[in-house]
């Protein structure tokens, strides 16, 4: 539902946001016209061609009415709220309710309603108690419901409400023309634009938007999928095909229509898939097909057949990518398997990687491939960022950074495959921002860029979590103390003989000597 409204509250400040919003309102009257109004009115607001809105403060609330071009007063001062909609009309609220006047400022509706919304242009939805009314300026047609169930078409504007414990079909054109009315039980609007309804009996058939009988209401059934325009219907032990093109297109017998996963159309019999055109609702190929998958948003399907996968576009045409054994979707990328190799192609089917790979990981910026027992890296294109090939690669998730082995020594690597640090460290720890190097039996403090950003050395790190935050609990010479995330220091000194990392964030149990006790993050004691 669309609603084009401006609200115009009451208070002081929202006065002044609308007069600054509106400047340019007023700009058809007179100038002495504008002279008179601001003597007599504490605000000039927006205005039609015919109406300009006027308020005055009374008991610490602005009431509004309307003056015409010449300043004379068409309605005194007395509603509450006004919206200007976007056809001109204008919606007012008094204490009785709400009502409607057009653009010169006749009263279309009586102020006595709960709730008007703009529906479309000169269409409005009128809220009276548990009823709903639809009211329709051209022509002031108005049409009770008594639940509210509203829908629109994209194109024709196809109104869909209750009546009397029956949905009623009103079909309104770009000028609210009244087109056709008719009662049904039950409704479906499809995505070309035409409505499957059902009588009261539970027959179902299908209208155009301007509600031509396109087929007869006769069926048992009709499935719809929100991603197609077509349609399936059966009567009996009979399917049809309602195709995007609005014909009716009947499935022989022993055959088994459905909708896939994406809202492409294809058929089952003896266990074997085709596929369907659901344009035209014909057959691509005759049965064929042992497994079939669909894509939402990609013009063709992967498909199995005697034991071999391959890709088809959407007329069932195979496509230039090599038939494979098995086929995983990683992102926006496709890892095709023949033979025990791996290879990589992209949502295009294009190919980015060679089927000549002994596995393929997908970073968050590149590829990890695996071939003759080493790892190399490449970008999303498939171009190598580095030449030199390690014995593993390990990914760090949320950072900017890789950990390289090589020989049993571990460096780091940034995304475009810089040797930000060579392999040549003992272990190497990522927390946070933060890279702990360990070299001869020391840990000590980097950044990611491989600088290092403290001259604090530790025998042993670990981190925990505390309310989010990770502290980095680090000992030295047998003592513990804490370091944070983003610190080069230390929060706690390494004095303690053990520390608690099951903390609050205000607080933290240590251990010295025997005694437990508590300090805060100034390393001051505190009570338990």
């Amino acid at each position: 539902m669309y609603i084009y409204h401006e609200f115009i509250k009451y208070g002081l400040c929202t006065c002044l946001v609308f007069l600054l919003i509106n400047c340019n309102v007023a700009a058809q009257l007179q100038p002495e016209v504008k002279i008179q109004l601001k003597d007599k009115y504490t605000i000039i607001g927006k205005s039609t061609s015919s109406i300009c809105a006027v308020a005055i403060s009374s008991q610490n609330q602005l009431l509004w009415g309307f003056v015409d071009m010449n300043g004379k007063e068409v309605y005194h001062p007395m509603f509450r709220n006004i919206v200007f909609t976007r056809d001109q009309s204008i919606i007012v609220e008094t204490n009785q309710g709400k009502g409607l006047i057009d653009e010169q400022g006749v009263e279309l509706l009586h102020p006595n309603y709960d709730d008007i919304q703009v529906y479309w242009d000169f269409v409005y939805i009128l809220t009276q108690g548990k009823s709903k009314k639809v009211y329709t300026q051209k022509d002031g047609m108005v049409l009770t419901t008594s639940d509210g169930f509203f829908t629109a078409s994209e194109k024709e504007q196809l109104l869909w409400f209750s009546q009397n414990q029956q949905n009623t079909c009103y079909v309104l054109s770009r000028n609210q023309k009244y087109m056709h009315k008719q009662a049904f039980a039950k409704a479906k609007r499809l995505n070309s634009g035409a409505v499957a309804v059902a009588d009261a009996n539970d027959n179902w058939g299908i209208l155009s938007e301007k509600g031509d009988t396109l087929v007869k209401i006769h069926h048992d059934t009709v499935e719809t999928h929100i991603l197609s325009k077509a349609a399936l219907l059966s009567s009996g032990i009979h399917q049809y095909i309602f195709s995007a093109a609005q014909d009716l297109i009947y499935v022989p017998m022993g055959v088994e229509a459905h909708f896939a996963e994406d809202g492409s159309l294809y058929t089952t019999v003896n266990g074997e898939i085709a596929l369907v055109d659901a344009q035209t609702g014909h057959f691509y190929t005759i049965f064929q097909y042992d497994s079939l998958q669909t894509f939402y948003k990609l013009d063709y399907h992967w498909v199995l057949d005697d034991g071999e996968a391959y890709f088809i576009d959407t007329k069932g045409k195979e496509m230039n990518v090599p038939r494979h054994h098995s086929m995983k979707r990683k992102g926006l990328f496709w890892e095709i398997e023949q033979s025990a190799k791996k290879g990589l192609w992209d949502k295009d089917l294009k190919q980015i990687i060679p089927m000549e790979y002994e596995e393929i990981q997908k970073g968050e910026r590149n590829f990890l491939l695996k071939k003759e027992g080493q790892y190399f890296l490449c970008d999303q294109k498939g171009n190598f960022v580095n030449t030199n090939a390690y014995d593993r690669i390990q990914t760090i998730p949320n950072t900017p950074v890789l950990i390289a082995e090589q020989n049993r020594k571990y460096g780091v690597l940034a995304y475009n495959g810089r040797e930000i640090l060579r392999p040549s460290c003992d272990s190497v720890q990522v927390f946070g921002k933060r890279l702990w190097l360990k070299k001869e039996g020391k840990w000590r403090l980097y950044s990611l860029k491989g600088k290092q950003i403290s001259t604090l050395e530790f025998d042993f790190i670990q981190d925990f979590y505390c309310l989010g935050i990770y502290k980095i609990l680090v000992q030295h010479k047998g003592k513990y103390g804490i370091i944070d995330e983003m610190s080069t220091s230390l929060l706690l000194p390494t004095m303690y003989d053990e520390i608690d990392m099951d903390c609050d964030g205000k607080k933290i149990r240590v251990r010295e000597g025997e005694k437990w006790f508590y300090v805060n993050n100034l390393n001051e004691q505190v009570d338990d």
